[in-house]
This record gives structure tokens, sequence and C-alpha cells, in this order.
């Protein structure tokens, strides 16, 4: 396990190990992010969940799955397929919101397990 702050949070499915998790609109029920504008909850540890609980790292620098190509540096936000990896963060269109998890710490490419430093923020367009 990572260094930083963990949170379990419950789930309705399973869910894969480092991976971006999104908070559901049901409590506090988390789910695997489906795209950028998911509400960021936290990124899952390696062993993932099922049987209903998840451990989500919250803080400081996390292992993640990248979705691309990434560099060290980059803006990092939930790809659009519905997998929960990580890819290079970019401006949304006019009127939208992305939701920006950390800053990528090593450069990979995508199933690549790489670190993020959690950092969340939105990108608005």
């Amino acid at each position: 396990m990572q260094d930083g702050f963990y949170k379990s949070r419950r789930i309705a499915a399973p869910i894969a190990g480092n991976v971006i998790a999104a908070f559901t609109g049901t409590e506090q029920v988390v789910a695997v992010a489906a795209n950028a504008a998911a509400p960021f909850a936290g990124i899952t540890d390696s062993v993932g969940g099922s049987g209903g609980l998840v451990d989500l790292q919250l803080t400081q620098e996390a292992d993640v799955r990248y979705g691309g190509a990434v560099k060290a540096g980059d803006p990092l936000m939930a790809a659009s397929d519905g997998t929960g990896r990580a890819i290079k963060a970019v401006k949304p269109g006019s009127g939208a919101t992305v939701t920006v998890v950390g800053v990528a710490q090593l450069d990979g490419v995508a199933d690549d397990i790489g670190k993020v430093l959690i950092a969340p923020s939105v990108l608005l367009g």
C-alpha cells in the first residue's frame, strides 16, 4: 500500500485496482470514473474492490493505470472509455467541465502503472 490518506467507500459493483473512482450521486457510493466530468472520489488501491467496499487513496502520490501516452508533469483526467484509466487532461469545450485528478509523476503509455500526485481541480470550458 502507498503512503497517503486512505478511505474505504461503498461500491455497487466490483472495481479494478489503480483506477480513478468517482462518486455515483448515491451518498458516498463510488464506481469507476466513466469520463473526465465524473466527480473525483480517489484512486483505488492495487487490490480494487469487490464485496461492497474499496479503499481509495485521497492524498500524496498514487499508482494509477494510464490510458494513453503520458509525460511527467501532465495534468491527468479519467479517460472517456469508462475504464477509469488516467489520460492527459485537455481543456473542454465551452460550457463543459473536466475534473483533473492530479499531475503525472512518470512518463508512460496505455496500461502502464504510472504515478499521479493527487491534486484535484477543475477545468472549465
